[in-house]
């Protein structure tokens, strides 16, 4: 009786259509584990021997293998798939960002990879109290003085600089000592806004804040108000 199946051929990855090839790269960068509270499509620049990241070894933190196991292969998957990582994922930076953070991250990019690159994460904690309880080591590290201001100022400027076609911040702000009012309530608001002040021409800046108060909240859409109306004095 003769075989009336088709001959099933083998199909080479590079023979589908570049529209399918990059699919598979968006779904092979994917975690699927991502940080709770975080986007799966968010990859966090961290560096991998540091006590906050050996707790979240699972997680696609930047340069790690599973991040770049598909950029190895070989170069034409390398150059595809790297276009999808740059424009299609939001690059997180930690909430202890420095200029030196920036320039290690980015500085070695070529200046192709550095155009492609559509959207970040950044945070800020800022204080409303003049001292924060015990807590994780990162946080702690991250809110050692209101010097912050100017180094979290200063990064944010250098990742405008460096990357020309970003389109999109994520801008998460932590508030740490309790609620506040009246003056201090306006100083941390002009704090925040001086911090942000270099991602102004950022076609999209989104804020948001974690487990806040009612009166904490309050106090992020007030920053809110001032980035939308555009008030940046």
């Amino acid at each position: 009786m003769a075989n009336l199946l088709p001959s099933c051929q083998p199909i080479h990855f590079l023979n589908l259509p570049v529209e399918i090839r990059s699919k598979i790269y968006y779904h092979a960068f994917l975690h699927p584990d991502p940080i709770r509270g975080c986007p799966p499509h968010k990859i966090h620049v961290l560096e991998p021997k540091t006590a906050h990241a050996t707790r979240w070894s699972g997680h696609p933190w930047w340069g790690t293998e599973p991040m770049t196991r598909l950029l190895r292969i070989n170069h034409q998957i390398h150059d595809e798939a790297e276009k999808v990582l740059y424009t299609r994922f939001c690059i997180g930076f930690p909430l202890h960002v420095t200029t030196q953070i920036v320039r290690k991250l980015l500085i070695p990019m070529s200046d192709q990879a550095r155009s492609s690159i559509r959207s970040v994460g950044v945070c800020i904690a800022l204080l409303t109290k003049p001292f924060f309880p015990l807590g994780s080591v990162t946080l702690n590290r991250a809110l050692g003085s209101v010097s912050k201001e100017n180094v979290w100022r200063d990064a944010f400027a250098l990742i405008v600089e460096l990357l020309p076609r970003l389109q999109s911040v994520d801008m998460s702000i932590i508030i740490t000592g309790g609620d506040v009012e009246g003056e201090l309530r306006r100083r941390t608001v002009d704090s925040a806004i001086r911090i942000a002040s270099p991602l102004k021409g950022v076609k999209h800046l989104t804020i948001r804040t974690h487990k806040s108060t009612e009166r904490q909240q309050v106090l992020v859409d007030d920053i809110k108000e001032r980035v939308q109306a555009g008030i940046w004095e």
